[in-house]
């Protein structure tokens, strides 16, 4: 319902015990004359240019059950006793967008049983010790998009109970709690993204309970051995939009640590940072996205298995190395968008299975390589649609998923011979392919005609034979042996291998001429 505090002037509503009085709402010119309600638990005046308000000669009257005071928007210069000190029930107090230089200490200390403290964008500088002393309930402290600068030692002194801190949005130069002698036993998350903090050097650990921190959007450019001690449990951090360039491996301590959730991206990395990665076993999402990286190595990921989702777009990658994603059994995301990626390796899929592989933006060519490619692909139930690869011969893109296998530099026969993977088992498929890989390196130079195909058939069943050869209780071998001989009937015996391969090689370098 509504109710008149001051007629002619301005309207407030009563809603869920709480009562409202907003000047954008209504024009209001004055403090309200509010009454005193024993069932009132929430009082919200907001969005006025009362002097008497901004300059503190507001006297609030007692209201019994009162756990709830929103004075925001207000243009509120300076603290005002007035405004609590009747009403000690308080527990969620809101000061946001006012123009408060200071903490307001005065209010704060007959307020002990508040949870909830916001004074965000004000123009607060500095926050002086045990500003926060005799709030020993409080769980949530804002004090973000101010203008601190000096936090002193003992400035947050008593907050046991602290649940979360932000502290974005201001102009700190170093980590605020490096010589802390007190703990937050019950801190979950700590805010310190957009300030100027360059240095981190913690050594004590103050935030045992911490699994979330922020620290993107600030100027650190290194980050050495223990520099995140402070903080042994913590599972998500984010140190994107930085200028970081090196990250030590003992960076939360010589123990490995389960940190799942790394952001790294925007930053000015050349190389993965792999000492860093072996301490973290359990690390499930990495975004390295817009740094400078130029490859990726072998065995890159093999100390985390966990991994789910690994981001690496907008950074400079041309080669990958085909045991890069080795030990990668949970691997559902790949992001590889927007390298300097040609072409990649066939041995790259076999150890992770299927999962989502984002490539747009690459140079991949339309030629032989791209053939284990698109068979993946078509296999994956992930998708593909946006994969291109480039032809060199026309100048135009197509989709890899569409590219003709006659388009990919193989024969006739090739084709039939590699088509008849799509009709194997899981299994199957994954034997035949480790066979051709190991045993079939003319794959990556096939040309059109007739001949070399039949070379490459050769030199697949020759060491098939070999193989059989040295191992005869090889049942699988002897088993894709069989259904590679099968899928060729009517090519040339296998005796006249030397003749066609040396004929095959002529024609070859013809065509490259």
């Amino acid at each position: 319902m509504f109710i008149q505090v001051q007629p002619n002037e301005s309207q407030c509503f009563f809603q869920f015990s709480t009562l409202t009085c907003d000047g954008n709402k209504a024009n209001i010119t004055s403090f309200p004359r509010l009454n005193p309600n024993p069932s009132l638990t929430g009082l919200s005046i907001v969005n006025t240019n009362l002097t008497e308000l901004q300059f503190g000669k507001v006297e609030l009257p007692h209201y019994p059950s009162l756990t709830l005071l929103v004075l925001s928007f207000n243009g509120i210069h300076i603290s005002n006793l007035s405004l609590v000190v009747n009403n000690p029930t308080i527990e969620g107090l809101h000061l946001q967008e006012n123009r408060l230089s200071e903490i307001p200490v005065d209010m704060l200390e007959v307020l002990l049983k508040l949870k909830y403290l916001d004074l965000s964008n004000n123009r607060i500088d500095t926050i002086e010790k045990y500003s926060f002393r005799e709030n020993q309930l409080l769980e949530l402290l804002l004090l973000n998009d101010n203008k601190i600068q000096v936090i002193h030692q003992y400035a947050f002194e008593g907050l046991d109970k602290l649940q979360y801190l932000h502290l974005k949005g201001n102009v700190i130069h170093e980590f605020p709690f490096k010589e802390s002698n007190y703990s937050f036993p019950d801190l979950k998350g700590m805010t310190l993204s957009k300030n100027n903090i360059s240095i981190l050097a913690s050594t004590s650990d103050v935030f045992v309970s911490c699994n979330v921190l922020y620290l993107n959007f600030n100027r650190i450019e290194y980050l050495g051995n223990y520099s995140l001690k402070a903080f042994p449990n913590i599972s998500h951090l984010f140190l994107d939009h930085n200028f970081i360039f090196s990250l030590d491996a003992f960076l939360f301590g010589e123990q490995p640590h389960n940190l799942s959730y790394l952001i790294l991206s925007y930053n000015s990395l050349v190389e993965l940072p792999l000492s860093l990665l072996r301490q973290i076993p359990r690390l499930k999402t990495l975004s390295l996205a817009n740094n400078l990286l130029t490859t990726v190595p072998a065995n890159a990921f093999i100390h985390n298995p966990w991994l789910e989702i690994i981001v690496l777009r907008n950074n400079r990658i041309h080669s990958i190395h085909s045991l890069a994603l080795v030990g990668l059994s949970s691997l559902r995301l790949l992001n590889l968008a927007h390298n300097k990626l040609t072409t990649l390796q066939a041995e790259l899929f076999q150890p992770v299975g299927y999962f989502f592989l984002e490539l747009s933006g690459n140079n991949l060519t339309c030629d032989c390589d791209i053939f284990f490619l698109q068979m993946w692909l078509k296999k994956s139930p992930f998708g593909s649609d946006k994969i291109e690869c480039f032809f060199l011969q026309t100048g135009e893109n197509e989709l890899v998923i569409d590219v003709p296998l006659e388009d990919m530099c193989v024969s006739e026969e090739y084709i039939t011979t590699l088509a008849g993977i799509t009709e194997l088992s899981p299994t199957e498929e994954t034997d035949w392919l480790n066979i051709l890989i190991k045993y079939g390196p003319a794959v990556t130079v096939i040309g059109v005609s007739s001949l070399i195909a039949v070379v490459v058939i050769c030199v697949i069943c020759r060491a098939i034979d070999e193989q059989e050869h040295h191992d005869d209780g090889d049942t699988n071998v002897n088993a894709q042996s069989d259904r590679i001989r099968t899928a060729n009937d009517g090519l040339e015996n296998r005796s006249n291998c030397t003749a066609s391969e040396n004929t095959s090689n002529s024609n070859e370098q013809d065509s490259r001429m």
